[in-house]
């Protein structure tokens, strides 16, 4: 994806639309707490960026 953005930039590559899915998992930001987590079963992505 970064090559495609780089060409993009560049003038090389048409912008593009890209749909895509992931299995189901929970974004916890900054401020998130831990004991909010709904299903202990689904995976935890820890971001750099606030949000709960």
């Amino acid at each position: 994806m970064e090559l495609r953005a780089a060409a993009i930039r560049q003038g090389d590559a048409p912008e593009l639309i890209w749909l895509v899915e992931h299995p189901p998992l929970y974004t916890a930001g900054t401020s998130a707490d831990p004991a909010e987590l709904l299903d202990a079963r689904l995976p935890v992505f820890t971001t750099g960026r606030g949000g709960r």
